[in-house]
């Protein structure tokens, strides 16, 4: 296993390469431990089967289904993603620690 450090942009850039594999019809799956193939990430074009919200995008309507650690992690990473998102504004917002001096 290799872990690499990406910023949230790159983040937001590779979920963006991922919708657009959806978008031309290459469902875009990982592996999961249990066996199970879930999409990573999928924006619907039309309501699904078991929808959970949708936002308008670009002029469209986008949907996202509900979660099933199965079949669908899309909310989860939009979880995560807005996690991250806070974190580096929370960052940009406190000043850095200048030295911290201990004495005994």
């Amino acid at each position: 296993m290799s872990w690499y450090l990406r910023s949230v942009d790159e983040v937001l850039r590779y979920l963006g390469e991922v919708q657009r594999r959806e978008e031309a019809r290459i469902a875009y799956r990982i592996n999961m431990n249990a066996g199970a193939t879930p999409r990573l990430f999928r924006l619907w074009p039309k309501q699904p089967a078991r929808p959970r919200l949708s936002a308008e995008y670009q002029g469209q309507r986008r949907c996202v289904a509900e979660y099933d650690d199965g079949e669908n992690l899309t909310l989860r990473v939009l979880a995560l993603t807005t996690q991250l998102l806070n974190l580096q504004k929370s960052a940009s917002e406190v000043p850095s620690a200048g030295t911290l001096r201990l004495v005994r």
